[in-house]
């Protein structure tokens, strides 16, 4: 991923590229740092940018200026304002800022920022090889809505076509990410980024009808309600 830190002020981009570095590499995250010290150069950049850190005080073009145009030009980019000025912390909900770091800068909460934006952001990001005839195809684990058994290996619903592994559930069970992976069935697993709805008996994937065993209903039900929490719009 690409982090973007944006402030007037060269030994704050400075304190917080060291601290982002040791924090990433803590979290296994890999990124590339962009460092910026006016609005309009880091507005040049954007689109390749997924989270930035924005100080508010800056001359010409503020960071809830920069963030507005921001959220316009990538709106999936996610805002972290970094500002000693606590006053104008309400200012931030109107650029859709995820987070209100205070300065200096606390390694802790920036740990706890980072953390979190890697629960709701960064999950199912790995890529899968899969092949459809006989043509191998990579595809990001977030893209599966479920996975079934079949003949030997599995087949992987992929955007509304079917694709296949040759490996057990069982295998491919132990490398998907389990924040939003889960066996609902001896022959099923759902990714819950496509549960629309679940019974006692089945699950809704998108318009799919997945069967949901006994056996891992109650687990299914605990996981889909803490997943909801975190990946909730």
């Amino acid at each position: 991923m690409t982090v973007a830190i944006c402030d007037d002020e060269a030994r704050v981009l400075d304190k917080l590229e060291r601290m982002l570095l040791k924090i990433m590499e803590r979290e296994e995250i890999l990124c590339n740092i962009l460092k910026f010290d006016n609005g309009k150069s880091l507005l040049e950049r954007i689109e390749e940018i997924q989270l930035v850190f924005l100080d508010i005080e800056m001359p010409e073009l503020d960071g809830i200026e920069a963030g507005a145009l921001l959220k316009r030009k990538n709106p999936d980019c996610q805002i972290f304002i970094a500002s000693g000025r606590e006053d104008r912390f309400k200012e931030t909900f109107r650029i859709g800022a995820r987070r209100f770091l205070s300065k200096p800068f606390d390694e802790e909460e920036i740990t706890e920022a980072v953390r979190a934006y890697k629960r709701k952001y960064m999950v199912g990001m790995n890529k899968l090889e899969v092949y459809r005839n006989r043509n191998s195809y990579l595809v990001s684990e977030r893209e599966i809505a479920y996975i079934s058994a079949y003949k030997g290996g599995v087949e992987l619903m992929v955007n509304g076509v079917l694709y296949r592994k040759d490996v057990s559930l069982s295998q491919i069970e132990k490398i998907l990410d389990d924040t939003c992976f889960f066996r609902i069935q001896k022959a099923y697993i759902v990714n819950l980024f496509y549960v629309t709805d679940f019974t006692e008996n089945e699950v809704m994937a998108g318009r799919v009808k997945l069967p949901l065993s006994r056996r891992y209903r109650r687990n299914f039900v605990d996981k889909y309600m803490e997943f909801d929490i975190w990946h909730a719009k």
